[in-house]
């Protein structure tokens, strides 16, 4: 959606202007018009980023105390279910039935415990190569001006709302 649209007229002026072309007092009025059209609209957008950022602040510090929660739930999780577990198994209790569930000690599937990797043999042992571009490097090489295939220097510009 645009809010101002740049009309014909706005962009046959602008270029009758950049070819060094004098423009004529209603063509000036004109653009001056939509040149303060168009800032009004850029501090109103910047009011908007300025508010959508903060909220997006406050969503993302509740995310964050939530998470905290979680992890401390999790951990409270973890202690009395390793307590329930020991006490079923020092008594040797293997299942308990009530009206809501069940409580039942069971076996896992095997897995491996390994205490010493020093002493697998490499037939066991999986090589991974990982392969990574290094982009500081070639950032600071083409600035010196070395030619690397498949890379050049692009510089983007930003909008800061201070």
């Amino acid at each position: 959606m645009q809010v101002y649209p740049v009309d014909d007229f706005y962009n046959y002026a602008v270029e009758k202007k950049l070819n060094g072309e004098k423009l004529n007092e209603y063509e000036q009025e004109k653009i001056a018009k939509f040149e303060v059209l168009v800032e009004k609209k850029a501090i109103n957008d910047a009011a908007i980023i300025k508010n959508l950022s903060a909220e997006r602040e406050a969503i993302s510090n509740a995310i964050s105390d939530l998470e905290k929660k979680l992890i401390s739930l999790d951990s409270k999780i973890e202690k009395i279910q390793y307590d329930l577990k020991t006490m079923l198994e020092i008594n040797d209790i293997k299942k308990i039935k009530t009206p809501f569930y069940d409580i039942i000690i069971a076996l896992n599937n095997p897995s491996t415990n390994i205490y010493d990797e020093s002493l697998i043999p490499m037939d066991y042992v999986k090589q991974t190569v990982v392969q990574k571009i290094d982009k500081i490097r070639i950032l600071k090489d083409l600035k010196e001006g070395i030619l690397i295939p498949g890379v050049d220097i692009q510089q983007r510009t930003r909008l800061d709302i201070k």
